[in-house]
């Protein structure tokens, strides 16, 4: 009986495995569907103004970080049903119908509203996902992914961005007429590209949430309630140990620096390449599509480079060729705007910056804080850091309104230059003084 009890248990931990497996890849399928800079095009021809687009991307990064903080704190004292992230994902799902609607009817509050919708639904399904698969890979009852699995998910995250791209090159905005003749009827239908993208990936996503539901692993009743009082108490003393801990204060600004750079510049660059190269090179959304694919690959091996040069390098190097290569994307931009190719390695080359700077921080970070303050500054340092945040890339988003795109990539390339390298120049230099082995 105990045996039979056992093979049942394996079949079920297979069925999970199999089912787990095909949901991550349609959530690759709907992510590369759903590419961020096809939307923020897409947005733009809803009659959208560049301050709006900056400033609804600068919300859903606030909305994001925000989400994923409070579900961080509520999975360590409760419970959250399979449900809860079957429905999440669906929101995100059906979120993009809307958006559909919004660029027919050309309703530029209406996509912000589907738009803050779906990053809520995404953010809450992320988030309780990979806190589902934390907690119940280490209890053994399901496998994680294998790296192969991994890999080949990012690469079908790139095929879908390519495919995405070449139906709406298609059929764009004005669609495309097809005729179809049914027992002597013919009927002509408008088909519009970014329709069917979008469909495709509200589909994904659908799918993806009811295969998640017939996960069969019985989870953990209520553990304990939450007291939110107490949680914003415990957040304001942290802010407090933020200010008293120079290392804290000044790691946290660059990170507020560079978090505005990566907004502001996933805001803009897709509209701008799209804009100013759509009768060039591979032309409209697939220009785009092969930019940002080719970064997604990057970001594959960006790991493994940024380990060997970790080994051979110290920190200054790495933060100051991180940056350097960070900063890239938007100089290129203004300094080569119709040379498509240059434009494509820099993307490629802005991911391993951003690569090499987060793996400077946390050897940095090790080094100089106490496992307390790191602690604090991994839980706690985004959500201080969101009025900033919000204030700098509003600021941003305003110039890029009054004074084009161009001038807001001049300021970026070069600000991220000015002001973060020595600000880290500045805790190594502190390290140093104090004795430590940081550089």
């Amino acid at each position: 009986m105990e045996k039979e009890g056992r093979e049942e248990e394996k079949v079920i931990d297979k069925r999970n495995e199999r089912l787990l497996k095909k949901k991550f890849y349609l959530d690759k399928i709907g992510y590369g569907f759903s590419s961020t800079q096809f939307i923020n095009i897409l947005f733009s021809f809803t009659g959208a103004s560049f301050f709006l687009i900056g400033l609804t991307n600068g919300i859903k990064s606030f909305l994001n970080t925000l989400i994923s903080t409070f579900i961080k704190e509520i999975t360590e004292k409760r419970e959250i049903s399979k449900k809860v992230i079957s429905i999440s994902g669906l929101l995100f799902g059906f979120s993009f119908i809307l958006l559909s609607l919004a660029v027919v009817i050309k309703q530029p509050y209406l996509f912000v509203a589907s738009l803050l919708l779906g990053s809520i639904g995404v953010a809450t399904y992320g988030e309780l996902f990979n806190n589902f698969l934390n907690k119940y890979s280490k209890k053994g009852k399901i496998q994680r992914l294998s790296s192969k699995s991994t890999f080949k998910g990012l690469f079908i995250a790139a095929a879908s961005i390519i495919l995405a791209a070449a139906i709406i090159d298609l059929a764009f905005l004005e669609g495309k007429i097809i005729t179809i003749n049914i027992l002597g009827q013919t009927l002509t239908q408008n088909i519009y590209g970014y329709l069917i993208t979008f469909e495709i990936t509200a589909f994904a996503f659908i799918i993806s949430s009811y295969l998640f539901s017939k996960v069969k692993i019985k989870q953990e009743s209520l553990i304990q309630a939450i007291d939110y009082k107490q949680y914003y108490l415990i957040l304001i003393n942290k802010s407090k140990t933020f200010f008293k801990n120079k290392y804290l204060l000044v790691m946290t600004m660059s990170m507020i620096l560079v978090s505005v750079f990566q907004s502001l510049i996933n805001s803009y660059t897709g509209i701008y390449v799209y804009t100013h190269l759509k009768n060039a090179w591979l032309g409209g959304f697939m220009n785009v599509a092969i930019m940002y694919s080719l970064a997604l690959i990057v970001a594959i091996i960006g790991p493994v480079i940024t380990s060997k040069i970790n080994k051979t390098v110290g920190i200054v190097p790495m933060f100051v060729f991180g940056t350097l290569l960070l900063s890239m994307l938007p100089l290129t931009i203004v300094y080569n705007p119709m040379h498509y190719p240059a434009m494509v390695v820099a993307n490629s080359l802005s991911v391993l910056g951003a690569a090499l700077i987060g793996s400077a921080q946390g050897t940095l970070s090790a080094k100089v804080l106490s496992a307390k303050d790191r602690q604090n500054f991994y839980s706690s340092s985004g959500f201080l850091s969101l009025i900033p945040f919000m204030i700098l890339v509003t600021g941003g988003a305003y110039i890029a309104q009054t004074h084009g795109l161009s001038y807001l990539f001049k300021i970026l390339g070069l600000g991220i230059i000015i002001l973060v390298v020595p600000l880290y120049f500045l805790i190594v230099l502190w390290a140093s003084d104090k004795g430590s082995d940081a550089i």
